[in-house]
């Protein structure tokens, strides 16, 4: 992928030029310009010395080995989590791996992947950390040229599946999916001198027969466009064509295999790199900052709001009506790779910046990679290709790295087909780039997180992943063969002239058969007799021993111990160090083409943490700098509280801690709230505490703030100060006053209210209560603060709380509140007089209703049962 970073204008170039000027003239501040992220508080400068090699060094992993005497662990993260890496520009990441960090004992050791190292020359690269809120970046496929924990679960799918190659090379290209297929058109290839070619092929992939068809050809050949389906239309905007930048729109229809002519991109949008996605009856196209809208009804643009940060080649995808430009090539400050998430809404024709991608890239897939509502951005190119895949969820704002794919790479293209991401093309070399005809296809359901297992492994019930084998982590290589006939291997394959290989390798005595010649063997080529390296016992002797035809011993080993041990390959010159003691030896073959592991005879042996990575005979030296720190983060107010009232006049100011070693803090607090005049001033400060040896002397309002400096000198407060007020008169405290029960008929005790307060300012008699929250209950409170709680009738029953407010004369006041409760008690009913009634022989009684003759305070009439007796 070409990306020009030059100025496209007068406009840019002066400012370039400024910029350069600025760096010139003002020498030891640390610009932020070239400061990889304001979240890093420091960095330090490791120098690689080549300069007495005659050889260059690319993509070389060198040892960072610290210690008390060249770093302060005190100010990272304990366990190295902020660790960041980047190269000479201060601002571009590169790949670290942390193989070891112990804080309390002042030692860690990490390896780093240089980009290059000319030869004859030094060259440095930056070391950042203190960043409380960052997690870990160590990642030790990305710095190894081959890593392995065995951590990752072998058996399982990664969700990547080869499928057929397209049958034209393609760098570069755009893709779009209509009726199930997906549509390739244009990029770029090389001939034979490295002559740019630019291409114009159509191509078709149907996923139901695994099968490309080539058709009507794009009349623009033309590589870096974007391409977008719309209402069974396929349009093709802008691009990079043979005469340059291009502004050619051109309109495929599958359904005759013709193309016609679209309105031309305007001006703002013509180059490579471009974004596009369909959204309702528009589609919005996205360059560098440009960001217009076409309409395909009327074939016309309308510019809309500009994105926030001006980038080419990202991931544009749309989920929930809302429009995603994620990573890309960055042309602000810092220009290079990037990990911006911003998200722009069609309603309101607003832009929201949203959690950044883990990893920084471009390249990536552009071309709305979104399944079941997540964002997958893969591939790309940062320090190297990538096939490193990243899962949005705009739902929760967070990112999950998933499986990688399968071929590094970066300006693929790429589609969603039935809920599978297709990606295609791109190149996977920066010099003389030609076009790749790769195809894969990504399934999120199949992807259990796994990338495949590198190991070719003859018998899987001897060799295996397995807890047992873990010098660190969860899982190791496990080779255990109980049977002393026979040979067990795993292999991976590589192909290096040089290389260095580091293991960590434990052999067990697990079998007890010492005397029986157990076998550990490794080496970096097939055949044992190039030169590989035994755990060998025989006769009682466990010694480490080169095989090359013959045995030579190296060292003395032990049964069930872990070893550090590096293999160096390079032919006659080769090296082999166990726990740090080295040893000459010559190794039979030129060229390393694999990673060589056997077992023979009965044997258990445990391996861990495989690592190969580049070689330079003439190996560079480091050289730690002096730590430089950022511009202190501006330190967080903590007390006295914003727009709290206290009552100490020499109150503990308290603040965060942001000024970081041999760093000061500036105290100011004042009646005036722009500090213009009556200002205390406290500098010097190297706590983040003060308390005042003067009272305050006034009551009311009073602002404060802090200021932190760095040993740059670099320094600033907070934009808005802190507030509080000063006010050391006492509220009068009320303590608890009792609940009370009683039962139906009984009356509340009184409650003297002076037994229940407390102002060391006032005395009782200049208390006054209030009080609130009863209902039925009747409170009276006497000249001398005597409450009396009465109750409405005898047979009133049920609970109420009252809250009791003692207020000073000052208006100061404080609350308690007590539960006051009578429990029903089940009275009889109460029957009055039936009046009698006498009548004449033959005539009947009058009938009365026994409602009229009962009363009961405690159930309704209803409720009540009549029996009767006495009669004959």
């Amino acid at each position: 992928m070409d990306i020009n970073i030059e100025g496209t204008n007068m406009r840019d170039k002066l400012r370039k030029f400024i910029l350069v000027l600025i760096i010139l003239v003002v020498p030891g501040v640390i610009q932020a310009q070239s400061w990889y992220d304001p979240g890093w508080n420091y960095r330090m400068p490791v120098t690689i010395d080549n300069s007495s090699n005659s050889d260059p060094l690319t993509d070389y992993q060198v040892k960072v080995a610290l210690s008390s005497v060249n770093f302060n662990f005190s100010l990272a993260q304990s366990n190295g989590e902020d660790i960041r890496f980047t190269s000479s520009d201060g601002t571009t990441l590169i790949s670290h791996w942390i193989e070891s960090w112990d804080a309390v004992g002042d030692s860690a050791v990490v390896w780093v992947k240089v980009p290059s190292v000319a030869a004859l020359s030094t060259s440095d690269f930056y070391m950042y950390y203190g960043n409380t809120s960052v997690v870990d970046a160590s990642d030790g496929s990305g710095t190894f040229e081959f890593f392995d924990d065995f951590e990752s679960d072998y058996s399982a799918g990664s969700g990547w599946t080869p499928i057929a190659d397209m049958p034209f090379v393609k760098a570069d290209p755009s893709a779009a999916v209509y009726n199930d297929k997906l549509y390739v058109f244009g990029g770029y290839d090389r001939d034979t001198n490295c002559v740019k070619l630019y291409l114009n092929e159509t191509l078709e992939y149907d996923p139901s027969t695994d099968t490309w068809t080539q058709l009507a050809n794009m009349p623009t050949a033309r590589w870096g466009h974007t391409a977008v389906e719309y209402n069974g239309l396929i349009h093709v905007f802008a691009g990079e064509a043979s005469t340059g930048y291009t502004a050619a729109h051109e309109i495929y229809d599958p359904a005759t295999d013709t193309w016609s002519a679209g309105a031309s991109v305007p001006s703002n949008l013509v180059g490579q790199g471009l974004m596009g996605i369909k959204y309702g009856t528009k589609i919005h196209l996205f360059y560098l900052e440009f960001h217009y809208e076409y309409d395909p009804a009327t074939d016309t643009y309308t510019q809309l709001a500009n994105v926030p940060t001006r980038r080419t080649w990202g991931t544009c995808a749309l989920v929930n009506d809302s429009i995603y430009v994620i990573g890309g090539f960055s042309y602000g400050t810092p220009s290079g790779p990037s990990n911006v998430n911003e998200v722009y809404d069609p309603a309101t024709d607003t832009w929201t910046t949203k959690t950044a991608m883990p990893v920084q890239k471009y390249g990536i897939t552009r071309e709305n990679p979104v399944i079941n509502g997540k964002i997958y951005v893969t591939h790309g190119l940062n320090s190297g290709f990538q096939v490193n895949n990243f899962a949005y969820d705009p739902a929760t704002d967070t990112w999950e790295q998933k499986s990688d794919g399968i071929n590094p790479r970066d300006g693929v293209a790429c589609g969603v087909i039935n809920n599978k991401l297709y990606v295609v093309g791109g190149r996977d070399l920066l010099s003389c780039a030609v076009g790749l005809t790769y195809s894969e296809v990504y399934d999120p359901v199949l992807d259990s997180g796994s990338t495949g297992n590198p190991w070719v492994v003859s018998d899987a019930s001897v060799i295996d992943r397995d807890p047992l084998a873990q010098y660190e982590g969860l899982n190791g290589f496990l080779f255990d063969k109980a049977s002393s006939t026979g040979d067990a291997t795993a292999y991976s394959l590589h192909n290096h002239a040089t290389c260095a290989v580091d293991i960590y390798w434990n052999m067990t005595d697990f079998h007890g058969t010492a005397d029986g010649q157990p076998h550990g063997i490794f080496g970096l080529t097939g055949n044992v007799a190039d030169g590989h390296l035994y755990y060998y016992n025989n006769g009682g002797s466990s010694d480490f021993r080169w095989y090359t035809g013959s045995f030579t011993t190296l060292q003395t080993g032990s049964w069930n111990t872990w070893f550090p041990v590096t293999i160096v390959w390079n032919g006659a010159n080769s090296k082999v160090i166990i726990d740090g003691t080295e040893h000459a030896v010559a190794a039979n073959a030129i060229n390393s083409d694999r990673l060589n592991f056997r077992i023979s005879n009965a044997t258990r042996y445990y391996v861990d943490l495989v690592r190969v990575r580049n070689y330079s005979p003439v190996e560079p030296a480091l050289s730690y700098g002096v730590e430089e720190q950022f511009m202190p983060l501006v330190p967080t107010l903590i007390s006295p509280a914003d727009l709290s009232t206290i009552t100490d006049d020499t109150p503990q100011f308290v603040w965060s801690s942001s000024a970081g070693t041999g760093g000061t803090y500036t105290l100011q607090y004042s009646m005036n709230s722009d500090f213009s005049a009556s200002v205390t001033t406290e500098a010097g400060l190297t706590d983040t505490t003060y308390t005042p040896t003067t009272p305050l002397p006034t009551e009311g309002s009073w602002y404060w703030h802090v200021e932190a400096t760095n040993s740059n000198g670099s320094s600033g407060y907070q934009a808005s100060p802190f507030s509080f007020t000063l006010d050391t008169r006492y509220p009068p405290v009320v303590i608890d006053i009792p609940d009370q029960t009683i039962p139906e008929g009984n009356t509340f005790s009184t409650i003297n209210l002076d037994d229940f307060v407390d102002d060391p300012d006032n005395l009782d008699s200049e208390i006054s209560w209030s009080l609130s929250g009863n209902t039925d209950l009747t409170v009276s409170i006497d000249i001398n603060r005597v409450a009396t709680v009465g109750i409405p009738s005898p047979d009133w029953f049920g609970s109420e709380t009252i809250t009791f407010t003692a207020a000073d004369p000052d208006g100061l006041s404080d609350s308690n509140a007590a539960t006051f409760t009578v429990n029903n008690l089940n009275d009889p009913p109460v029957v009055t007089d039936i009046p009698d009634q006498t009548i004449d022989e033959g005539q009947s009684f009058t009938t009365f209703d026994l409602d009229d003759y009962v009363t009961d305070a405690d159930s309704a009439i209803d409720n009540l049962t009549w029996s009767y007796s006495g009669n004959t």
